[in-house]
């Protein structure tokens, strides 16, 4: 095994979160058989948990800080005996048209042709990641400059193309996920909760004074808490603050003052003595408020895509490289370094949101199959 070729850039600065390359060439290179491995061409997430890749693209996870990102080409499988502690891993079928990469941007032109993998066809990439130490390089404005990670991705050509496989993670494949507070009752009410969370800093919770006074510090004014609820407040609310207060048996709030006492009862902050603290475990919406059959429909699609959106996208790309027939959870589950659990739960997450449909026995063998996206 060799490396046949290297490129590095140790001040990438990603786009929306997405370290992204393509391939390059300097005359036109189309896809007349690309599918659904095109870039858009299905609903699935951007990166997944980590990254995914199609026909000419490659996606990973990044995040918005800098990064220091280096490609390389070997001539056959890399080794993994390498010195860096790789925190995630995981490797992807890559198709190219071109037989040239180049690290790009999400809405960026034609990427330059930074290196050369060999002869138009199908390879592998090996995606790694590893957090590096805090900058101590400074900017004119005083903050962190320099790369926060290091991405590492290894091409080499394989002549049969096997299915990602995901070799370390992180965090869990699925998150805990959002109940969906915001959600239903408006990112400006719901608010509240986070922000009494992050004006502590302590166990020991947040009293309405030490609020009040945090607001007047960040110029909200003196008599933020006391103000009326703003439009803002009601905007983008599925249920009314007045129609939760009513199941409650309270007064509707008509301040934020009164947020917290409501949010307490619901279960989302706890009070003790004059100091409120967001609950350790939020219950959800449905199990302490009677919802509207559609509003909860519009809930529950809302909870299920917070959750596992970024997994099924793995799923997704599984099924679009070959790994869609007479597969089961368990395969699944082993391919992923998930549980059973979470993979039934992002199985369930693409039916519902028809990203993906599931032919076979479910607690069997079953077919994947994606849908391509639909246009809006």
């Amino acid at each position: 095994m060799a490396v046949l070729g290297t490129f590095e850039d140790d001040d990438y600065l990603p786009e929306f979160g997405t370290l992204t390359v393509r391939d390059a060439a300097s005359g036109h290179v189309e896809y007349v058989d690309a599918g659904l491995l095109e870039q858009y061409a299905t609903e699935a997430q951007p990166c997944g948990t980590i990254a995914r890749a199609g026909a000419g693209w490659l996606e990973a996870a990044s995040g918005d800080l800098p990064c220091h990102v280096r490609i390389q080409v070997h001539d056959s499988t890399p080794n993994l005996d390498e010195p860096l502690e790789w925190v995630e891993l995981v490797e992807l079928p890559y198709r190219s048209a071109s037989g040239v990469v180049g690290l790009t941007s999400v809405t960026g032109s034609w990427p330059e042709e930074h290196l050369p993998l060999g002869a138009p066809g199908s390879y592998r990439v090996r995606v790694a990641h590893q957090e590096l130490p805090r900058p101590t390089a400074t900017d004119e404005a005083g903050e962190p400059r320099g790369p926060w990670s290091l991405w590492q991705l290894d091409f080499w050509p394989v002549a049969e193309v096997e299915p990602p496989r995901w070799l370390r993670r992180s965090k869990p494949a699925v998150p805990a996920g959002d109940p969906g507070w915001g959600y239903l009752l408006g990112y400006e009410a719901a608010g509240m909760i986070t922000t009494l969370e992050y004006v502590s800093g302590r166990d020991d919770g947040t009293s309405l004074e030490e609020l009040a006074e945090w607001a007047s510090t960040h110029s909200w004014g003196d008599d933020w808490l006391d103000q009326p609820l703003t439009p803002a407040d009601r905007a983008y609310q599925l249920m009314t603050l007045a129609t939760v207060a009513e199941q409650l048996g309270r007064a509707e709030p008509t301040s934020r003052r009164m947020l917290p006492p409501l949010f307490t009862a619901l279960g989302c902050l706890t009070f003790g003595g004059d100091r409120y603290r967001r609950s350790p475990v939020e219950p959800l919406p449905q199990e302490v408020l009677r919802i509207p059959p559609e509003t909860l429909t519009a809930l529950e699609t809302y909870q299920s895509m917070a959750k596992y959106t970024s997994f099924t996208s793995d799923l997704m790309t599984i099924a679009l490289w070959g790994g869609a027939d007479q597969t089961t959870v368990a395969a699944l589950a082993e391919r992923t370094l998930a549980s059973p659990e979470e993979v039934r739960g992002a199985l369930g997450d693409a039916v519902l949101r028809k990203l993906m449909a599931v032919e076979g026995d479910p607690a069997g063998e079953f077919t994947l199959t994606v849908f391509p996206a639909q246009a809006h």
